[in-house]
C-alpha cells in the first residue's frame, strides 16, 4: 500500500519540489497531507485545522493526518541529527540542531506545511504563466 501511494505521487510537480526542499525520498507522511490539505486556504487555517495553533476550542482538527505529519517532522528531526539531510535544506538542518526536541518538532511541522504551500504556490504560478492567464 506505501509503496503504491508513493508511486501515484513519484510524478506530482508539488510532491516532488517538497520532497527536494525537505531532503526526502518517496515519503508516504508527506503524499498523505500533500492529499489531503486544502492548499488554497490560508496558513493560518491550514495550523488551525492540524491544530498546531493555541486555539483549543476553534473548530474540528484531523488528528490522523497531525499524527502523520509528526511522524514525518520526527523522521526529518533524526535525519538532521544524524547529518543524513542535503546540504539544500540547510533551513531545516537549523531549526532541528539548535531547538530544544519538542520545540524543534513543532517548528519542523510548522515548516513542512510551510513548505508544502511554497510548492502549491510555485506550482500554480507557473501553470497560470503557461494557460496566459
Amino acid at each position: 500500500m506505501r509503496r503504491r501511494l508513493s508511486k501515484f505521487f513519484s510524478d506530482d510537480a508539488i510532491y516532488k519540489e517538497a520532497c527536494k526542499t525537505l531532503g526526502v525520498k518517496d515519503s508516504v507522511d508527506l503524499a498523505i497531507p500533500l492529499n489531503e490539505i486544502r492548499l488554497d486556504l490560508p496558513l493560518d487555517c491550514i495550523k488551525d485545522y492540524l491544530e498546531l495553533t493555541n486555539n483549543k476550542n476553534n473548530g474540528r482538527y484531523d488528528r490522523r493526518l497531525r499524527e502523520h505529519l509528526s511522524h514525518l517532522a520526527n523522521v526529518i528531526y533524526v535525519d538532521a541529527r544524524r547529518s543524513v539531510l542535503k546540504p539544500s535544506s540547510e533551513k531545516i538542518i537549523n531549526t532541528a540542531t539548535i531547538e530544544p526536541k519538542k520545540k524543534a518538532l513543532y517548528k519542523l511541522r510548522v515548516e513542512i506545511i510551510k513548505i508544502l504551500k511554497n510548492a502549491w504556490r510555485a506550482i500554480n504560478e507557473v501553470s497560470d504563466r503557461l494557460a496566459g492567464r
